[in-house]
């Protein structure tokens, strides 16, 4: 991933810590959240790592549960999983957390979350991987201060206009 060998390296060493190993990747939409997710991805395939990134929507499992209590066993089940299974050697990618915590479905559902994820990250050895934008990093700051506790937050910087034009010339070929 150009231009993003620092982020993808410095949450290689974050996810490697023995306390409170994860990640809430900050950036704008279009900021390439998710590309260096992907990039990670690769470098770990590139270093020969077993470990394991499974993309989770809990938004969707939000919208398919019937009540609250099927949704508050669902996030309980996944991070159970995650954190008994060593031999998974997995980290949970949670994309758009902010939007999760804001989502009321069941009334103050993000509240919920929040505390089952705290929960399960003292009580599992789970590794997570998350993204947000700006304008929810700040919803959190906000309104779930404690979650950042568990958290070592990456700003992505927005690119040059150089990097941009250089990344828009690379992918020429693949569009003409």
């Amino acid at each position: 991933v150009k231009f993003r060998d620092d982020e993808i390296k410095r949450i290689y060493n974050i996810l490697r810590k023995y306390i409170y190993k994860n990640v809430l990747l900050v950036g704008d939409y279009g900021s390439g959240k998710r590309s260096v997710i992907e990039g990670y991805c690769k470098y770990l395939l590139d270093k020969g790592e077993d470990e394991i990134v499974f993309k989770l929507d809990f938004c969707f499992f939000l919208k398919m549960a019937t009540n609250p209590s099927e949704f508050d066993k669902i996030v309980g089940d996944v991070f159970s999983i995650a954190g008994h299974d060593k031999a998974l050697n997995m980290t949970l990618n949670i994309d758009n957390i902010g939007s999760l915590l804001n989502s009321n479905l069941y009334g103050n559902a993000g509240h919920s979350f929040i505390n089952k994820m705290i929960k399960y990250i003292n009580e599992y050895d789970v590794k997570i991987l998350a993204t947000t934008t700006y304008r929810e990093l700040k919803e959190i700051e906000e309104h779930y201060p404690t979650l950042l506790d568990y958290f070592t937050v990456i700003k992505l910087k927005e690119f040059t206009v150089e990097e941009s034009s250089e990344i828009v010339l690379g992918m020429k070929d693949v569009f003409e």
